[in-house]
């Protein structure tokens, strides 16, 4: 019996407030003496008196299904006080309360069928996921006093009305009284439950945007059953590692409060940047910032993805370095994009943490790691590049084939510059050098990539590690089985 009403106890309490409502109704139409110019008072009498006794079945078998549960919580007090109608009937009709004081005060009782709509609160669903969480004990308290109150003011009131004017009188006052009361709760009821929504998902918006991507967080608020929700979709992750962090904070000499001063304006800095292009900031790792655009929380394809992507590392990159920033101001990038990720809420029934999962993940990863060894500010993936070929923002530079760790076999990768007459010209003269290393041309290779380095780039690291490379393969040699592949450590 518990576990069948457990599973219809909305559905009763529906019930129950569509027969408190009729029973205000018909009260307030005996009022106004409708029932008696009709020849309806008896049957009025009888109806009214079943809907007391349901009330009153039901607060019982509540009692003995709920026990415990039901009287700890807040609403058997507002359940009982719409009980206590029977006890007009019971004075009025059957002369119980002969002699008692309260004889004659009894039938002003049927004014507390009025209470029952203080169940509205209870059926409001302010929150789609609300619906679970028990009720506080303030909460409790409060609908007790306040049921309390409005029970006292109501008897009170009608016996004031009924004693100090005549019959008719008071059956319309009594009948705007109750009539005024109705109208100010469902009015002070139906605003509550506009505005306490409002101000509770702003808030819970701003709780959530904390631990939480925007988009997620929006998404979350729309409907909280995504949160159980993963799916398989292309995705370009970036993750953004600010340089020279570790030597940074022993400069600071243990001030904690200045290294977080500082590392909150470079996030702070990063992230905007992200935003900007409606990239999902996963989290963030100490010094380093995690975000990806894929899912079905933003709109494009893989191919704006991946693009928006790259926007946002070379626009945090050019603003950061650009900033008044004494440090924290530069950084290392590594991006991947992917056919196949997987995205949406990972962990335990207690904690969750929306990401992405999949093996562009780690390459992402290892490709940030490597840009710094490479000397270039930012590495991406073939994937990414192919994605992005054509567009009037950026162009890539092949960087070379890297053996990355955890990889068996080498990555090709490339950096992503401004597009420029200047870069474009480099890029040029780089990749025509950079082809003449792979086939073991190295003189040709060396003096292409001096040229390359003396007239348009005259500080690429990366170039000078391949002069350096070409210059020790023809000091040295190179064995039969040489390869143009970079082994890059993690």
């Amino acid at each position: 019996m518990l576990k069948f009403y457990l599973s219809h106890s909305r559905k009763i309490e529906v019930a129950l407030l569509f027969l408190a409502l009729l029973s205000i109704f018909a009260y307030l139409c005996d009022l106004l003496g409708t029932f008696r110019t009709q020849n309806l008072k008896d049957v009025y009498e009888w109806c009214t008196l079943t809907v007391d006794l349901i009330f009153v079945l039901d607060f019982f078998v509540k009692i003995a299904v709920l026990r415990s549960t039901y009287l700890r919580g807040p609403w058997w007090m507002v359940d009982f006080i719409a009980t206590l109608p029977i006890l007009a009937f019971l004075g009025t009709y059957l002369q119980l309360f002969e002699g008692l004081r309260i004889a004659r005060t009894v039938r002003y009782f049927y004014i507390l069928r009025v209470i029952r709509i203080v169940r509205l609160t209870q059926l409001f669903k302010f929150m789609q996921f609300d619906s679970g969480e028990k009720e506080s004990k303030q909460f409790k308290y409060t609908i007790w006093i306040c049921t309390l109150s409005l029970s006292s003011f109501l008897v009170l009131t009608i016996n004031y009305i009924h004693s100090a004017y005549p019959a008719e009188v008071s059956s319309i006052m009594e009948f705007y009284l109750i009539l005024g009361l109705l109208v100010s709760v469902v009015v002070c009821l139906l605003i509550v439950r506009v505005q306490i929504p409002e101000v509770t998902r702003s808030e819970i918006k701003k709780l959530l945007n904390i631990a939480l991507p925007r988009q997620v967080a929006e998404s979350f608020l729309k409907n909280p059953k995504l949160m159980h929700d993963t799916i398989e979709m292309p995705a370009t992750i970036l993750f953004s590692d600010l340089t020279d962090f570790t030597s940074a904070v022993e400069d600071f000499q243990g001030n904690h409060q200045e290294i977080r001063k500082h590392l909150q304006k470079s996030l702070g800095v990063i992230c905007e940047e992200h935003a900007k292009e409606n990239l999902i900031i996963d989290k963030f790792m100490g010094d380093c910032v995690m975000s990806f655009k894929g899912g079905n929380l933003v709109d494009g394809t893989p191919a704006e993805h991946a693009f928006s992507v790259v926007q946002a590392a070379l626009a945090s990159a050019k603003v950061l370095g650009s900033s008044n920033l004494t440090c924290f101001n530069k950084l290392k990038i590594g991006g991947a994009s992917t056919d196949t990720a997987l995205i949406g809420a990972f962990g335990t029934e207690k904690r969750l943490s929306y990401t992405v999962l999949g093996d562009a993940v780690n390459l992402a990863s290892r490709l940030e790691t490597a840009s710094k060894q490479c000397g270039v500010t930012n590495l991406f993936c073939e994937k990414t590049k192919e994605l992005t070929d054509g567009n009037n923002d950026f162009i890539w530079r092949e960087v070379g084939n890297l053996f990355v760790a955890g990889k068996k076999k080498s990555v090709r990768v490339f950096e992503a510059l401004p597009k420029s007459e200047a870069n474009q010209k480099f890029i040029e003269l780089f990749h025509e050098a950079l082809n003449f290393y792979k086939s073991r041309s190295f003189e040709e290779a060396r003096n292409l990539f001096e040229k390359a380095l003396t007239e348009h780039i005259p500080e690429d690291q990366l170039t000078e590690k391949y002069i350096k490379s070409c210059g020790e393969a023809l000091e040295q040699g190179v064995p039969e089985n040489w390869t143009h592949e970079l082994v890059i450590r993690k």
